[in-house]
């Protein structure tokens, strides 16, 4: 049960960063982000997608799910990019996450 919601975790991770990749390219920022884009469909905002990669990013850690460990990088990368949004899942999510897995 642990391993499949640590990946399942990671998925989702995997997924939000999808997205926030998309948001990076100008052409698809507009469309995700426009009136009936697909942000407000799921009623997220690209902050709270950010917030989910890397607290369910850290979470798939947490849960000893090893490949979870190759997506350290782009969680720091978001952590850059969204710092005053994503800090605190951050701060709360990575203390119970082994040290080790930052060290590469």
């Amino acid at each position: 049960m642990k391993k499949t919601m640590a990946k399942t975790y990671f998925k989702y991770a995997q997924f939000c960063d999808k997205i926030l990749r998309k948001l990076e390219d100008d052409k698809c920022y507009l469309v995700l982000n426009s009136d009936k884009g697909s942000l407000r469909a799921i009623n997220r905002s690209e902050e709270q997608i950010a917030k989910d990669s890397v607290k369910y990013g850290l979470l798939s850690l947490n849960h000893e799910y090893q490949k979870a460990s190759d997506i350290i990088p782009r969680l720091l990368d978001i952590i850059g990019k969204y710092k005053d949004h994503v800090q605190g899942e951050f701060v709360a999510y990575s203390k119970e996450t082994p040290t080790w897995y930052f060290l590469r």
